[in-house]
């Protein structure tokens, strides 16, 4: 492909966060196209806004190629890598706070038998969606399952319904536990996430992460609060919540522990620990539950 340096540009903003995954695939494809046509794009500067209408499309034919928003990829494997930001940190800091939950859950690291698996990553899986966590279903359900998810992002919004689907044909006996991670190149998601953190705070996280998804292309902090309003929130204390970035940590935490799990793409599940990666047919999540189920 010629114009290297405009395509190492674009991923430099990509990576950065000046442009988002729909932009740089549509900068991307003019580059592709005016290469078989023999024409020279180097001297092209990257659209700054695209029509609502173009957004949508793009939207969709990313879902068919791929169910999930990763992070970004690199630019010469194509794999997984996190944004460059302090996870390092983050990770220590879940370590520690898993540290704590499994003293409990063990007598103190005595590793009593509970006659259930033993994998590492389910056990982790687990104890990181214990305690505050917002959560549909009884605690003591026969499946826990973990969601890592964006409030910004289209196939976060699109595995909702299925996620619907299956706490309504396994009800009571699947938990949910919903966790945080906000991708860096989604402006909006990280404070609809501290959002969402200050409305179960009044015991309204689901009915707030509803509006949200529904109007996810719509998530400006005047559009939140708005959103809190019409759920009935007592706004003096969302506002100060929310204005003071009261649970900015929290938010922290699960970026932290999803990245103990290697979470690099959302929505992600942990279903009893065993992950489920993208917007994926409930079919898939049958399969994995009705394993779970027959233990």
């Amino acid at each position: 492909m010629e114009n290297n340096e405009q395509i190492i540009e674009l991923k430099k903003k990509l990576i950065n966060g000046e442009i988002n995954l729909e932009e740089y695939n549509i900068s991307l494809r003019e580059y592709e196209q005016g290469e078989s046509n023999g024409q020279e794009e180097a001297d092209k500067s990257l659209p700054e806004e695209y029509p609502e209408e173009t957004k949508e499309a793009d939207e969709a034919a990313q879902e068919e190629e791929q169910p999930l928003h990763k992070l970004h990829k690199k630019p010469s494997s194509g794999a997984c890598e996190c944004p460059k930001k302090p996870y390092g940190l983050y990770a220590l800091i879940g370590v520690l706070a898993l540290f704590l939950v499994l003293s409990v859950y063990t007598n103190g690291f005595g590793l009593r038998a509970t006659g259930s698996t033993t994998a590492d990553n389910a056990g982790v899986a687990q104890a990181l969606g214990e305690v505050t966590d917002p959560s549909i279903g009884p605690a003591d359900a026969e499946v826990t399952i973990i969601e890592y998810s964006d409030f910004e992002c289209p196939f976060c919004q699109r595995a909702e319904e299925t996620v619907k689907q299956v706490l309504k044909e396994y009800e009571g006996r699947v938990r949910l536990v919903y966790k945080n991670f906000p991708l860096s190149f989604h402006n909006n998601a990280r404070p609809a996430a501290e959002a969402g953190e200050c409305a179960n705070e009044q015991g309204k996280f689901w009915e707030l992460h509803e509006k949200m998804f529904e109007n996810r292309l719509n998530l400006k902090k005047s559009d939140i609060k708005e959103y809190a309003e019409e759920i009935g929130l007592d706004m003096d204390r969302f506002n100060s919540c929310f204005d003071s970035g009261k649970y900015s940590d929290e938010v922290d935490q699960d970026i932290a522990d999803g990245a103990m799990l290697s979470v690099s793409g959302v929505p992600a599940f942990f279903i009893n620990g065993k992950p489920l990666i993208g917007a994926q047919p409930i079919e898939e999540f049958r399969k994995i539950i009705g394993k779970e189920l027959a233990k």
